[in-house]
């Protein structure tokens, strides 16, 4: 916790293998930290007055994990200026993308850098990170990364529901998004009310060949798995009729088994 205020996090990197610390400590981070391509790199986000993260740096050679003879080399990637905006880092499932996310409780926005290109940062560059899509008014949006392509589930086009869509993985994607569909050209979430095809979309999970699902169909708890190459849909099927299930925590993209929580 940061000493003088007793709410932010003051961040300090230690050697997993030696034990030691690095020198250096920072305060007045927030909590959303990601390490970059490998343990030179790591991305934190600061706060501001209000305790809102709102600036997304990278730091590079940590003096005590890095093992080179490299100072520490601070950039800031961007910021939030409106305070609207509460901002977080988080990295893709691949470990391809860094994100930067902002959102209000209405609009969102993401912004990204690819890991193979975090070694060019300059300082100097105002186009480090690109934007995925930029906001739009009352359209909420969230992505992950595979095989170069985005997954998205959002409300665009005033959806009641979010929408699943894909498109090719490259910066102002917004006019390339598409429902994904299954291989009889149907989509799998259209995020319409239509009682023949209703199905609400709560959490995605993307692997590097299929894509996870959570949600509810006719109110009941759902998990369904979309095999990306067959473009098939199955749902999980349980005995009891009364259940709540839902997906644990995944970490490897290329992970050909899932967790789910069930309780009867």
């Amino acid at each position: 916790r940061n000493l003088r205020s007793g709410v932010d996090v003051a961040l300090k990197v230690l050697d997993a293998n030696s034990e030691e610390c690095g020198e250096d400590l920072l305060l007045e981070v927030s909590d959303s930290i990601e390490w970059g391509r490998d343990d030179n790199t790591l991305y934190y986000m600061t706060m501001d007055e209000q305790q809102r993260p709102f600036r997304l740096y990278q730091r590079r050679y940590w003096n005590a994990s890095s093992g080179t003879n490299e100072s520490a080399v601070e950039t800031l990637l961007k910021e939030e200026l409106d305070e609207l905006y509460w901002c977080d880092v988080s990295k893709s499932l691949d470990e391809k993308h860094i994100f930067m996310d902002m959102a209000s409780k209405e609009t969102s926005e993401v912004w990204f850098l690819a890991t193979e290109e975090e070694e060019s940062v300059s300082s100097s560059n105002e186009e480090n990170m690109k934007c995925i899509a930029p906001r739009r008014n009352k359209v909420l949006y969230e992505v992950e990364h595979a095989q170069n392509r985005w997954y998205i589930w959002t409300n665009v086009d005033n959806s009641p529901n979010m929408k699943l869509m894909t498109s090719p993985a490259v910066p102002d994607s917004a006019d390339q998004w598409n429902l994904l569909l299954d291989s009889n050209d149907e989509p799998l979430f259209d995020g319409s009310l239509d009682t023949n095809t209703f199905k609400a979309l709560e959490s995605v999970l993307v692997l590097k060949n299929h894509v996870v699902i959570s949600g509810r169909e006719e109110g009941v708890p759902r998990v369904w798995v979309y095999n990306v190459d067959g473009k098939q849909m199955r749902k999980l099927e349980f005995e009891e009729e009364d259940y709540d299930v839902g997906l644990l925590g995944h970490y490897e993209a290329n992970a050909t088994s899932i967790g789910v929580a069930y309780d009867s």
